[in-house]
């Protein structure tokens, strides 16, 4: 990135019954080789056993060049949570979830992608494209996904990134927790709002592998296939969104 360095803030959130992975995740984090996270915040429902995770992560501990934060005791905004500190940083920002494990180069290869469009895009591994903006068959039958486990040749836009795998520059950019009116979709606010401001989003050239997704208990998409099964029609506000804020580019 060049000249002074710039400071690296990540957010997280997670639930209860997900320590063992958040535990695999922090540790992660940690591990960066490069641009390293200058602060982790942490948003949790319920305060979890500290006790358990690696020496240094508890959540009062400072260890250089890592500050640890607990928020609780405010009202849950679910899966956005992650942004809940953008707006507190004016430099990079990266929103990450409690089950990925991500690599050694993450950070840096993140911050670089975003630096070398004169921070003014946004980065993910997860990527989306919209395939049917008239959406006839609803939000997740119109689209394209580039899987944060499967490799790809070389950077590409997207139409919407996958929150978790998303950085920016927060001094640049201002996508913060107010633009997330509804938990549980915060890909979907992310991409309106980048195509609002006129923000490209890339997603990342990697090899498959490169993040590690964890199994975990009761994920968004099983809540999707319950209501499903159940005669639901469960995307019907994503897909209200993402017709709303039709027409949608065409991207390669």
């Amino acid at each position: 990135m060049g000249g002074q360095k710039e400071s690296v803030t990540v957010g997280i959130g997670t639930i209860p019954g997900r320590e063992e992975q958040l535990e695999k995740t922090l540790q992660s984090l940690l591990d960066q080789d490069g641009v390293q996270a200058d602060a982790i915040y942490v948003h949790h429902k319920t305060k979890p056993d500290w006790s358990k995770w690696p020496k240094g992560s508890a959540v009062h501990s400072v260890r250089v060049g890592h500050t640890w934060h607990g928020l609780s005791g405010m009202e849950d905004p679910g899966d956005q949570s992650k942004f809940i500190w953008a707006e507190q940083t004016d430099s990079y920002y990266a929103a990450c979830d409690d089950d990925i494990i991500y690599p050694p180069d993450y950070l840096q290869v993140m911050t670089e992608t975003v630096a070398a469009h004169g921070d003014k895009v946004m980065a993910c591994v997860h990527g989306i494209n919209i395939t049917d903006d008239t959406f006839r068959q609803g939000y997740y039958r119109s689209r394209r996904v580039f899987n944060t486990a499967h490799a790809l040749a070389a950077d590409r836009r997207v139409h919407e990134p996958g929150a978790g795998t998303l950085v920016y520059h927060a001094g640049m950019l201002d996508l913060s927790l107010e633009h997330f009116r509804k938990h549980g979709m915060a890909d979907c606010w992310a991409a309106v709002w980048a195509k609002e401001w006129g923000v490209d989003i890339w997603c990342v050239a990697r090899p498959k592998g490169w993040l590690v997704v964890q199994d975990v208990p009761d994920t968004i998409f099983d809540a999707f296939e319950r209501a499903k099964q159940a005669g639901d029609n469960p995307d019907w506000f994503q897909t209200q969104l993402m017709r709303e804020a039709s027409p949608w580019p065409a991207l390669p």
